[in-house]
């Protein structure tokens, strides 16, 4: 993957925060410093945008990558 940006800004948390769940944002914490899936989701996120990928396509792509990801979990 090429080199991380920091996009772990509030104004960039607040565009990409996907859940109440997530850890929030607070002035120290970084992208590099931030939890691994985060750290992916954010990269996610900033590719999606930045290739303007439409919502409904970016939703149905993740319903694959989702269930595709979930039949990894299951012991073969």
């Amino acid at each position: 993957m090429a080199e991380r940006l920091n996009l772990w800004t509030p104004k960039n948390y607040e565009k990409t925060k996907l859940s109440e769940n997530l850890t929030p944002y607070n002035e120290t914490q970084t992208l590099e410093t931030a939890e691994q899936h985060i750290q992916l989701a954010v990269d996610l996120i900033y590719l999606l945008e930045s290739n303007e990928m439409p919502a409904e396509t970016v939703l149905k792509a993740l319903d694959i990558v989702a269930a595709d990801f979930k039949q990894k979990l299951i012991p073969s």
